[in-house]
């Protein structure tokens, strides 16, 4: 992977691929997901969303946990349980 772009130079070159090519993915990506954001905010907002819902499974507040996994699958990520702990991946 070449670091060398930012996000929003790789999502803008992804955008004139799209209008050349006329495959319409302009049209069919959701305004609210489509948004560059800073993978570091991200990651910190996932790592403390996971630590509250570890936190809350180790108090058996199963109701809680299971807020915050909603929480992070609804913004697109999927949680993954591992021996080491949990981790998230975009969909």
């Amino acid at each position: 992977r070449d670091g060398s772009l930012t996000a929003a130079d790789r999502w803008s070159l992804l955008a004139d691929f799209d209008r050349a090519l006329g495959f319409g993915l302009a049209e069919a990506v959701d305004p609210d997901r489509a948004a560059v954001v800073d993978a570091g905010d991200v990651e910190a907002e996932m790592a403390d969303l996971l630590e509250r819902r570890e936190a809350a499974r180790a108090a058996k507040d199963y109701a809680a946990a299971d807020a915050i996994r909603d929480e992070i699958t609804g913004r697109g990520f999927d949680i993954v349980d591992t021996p080491e702990g949990p981790t998230v991946r975009r969909r």
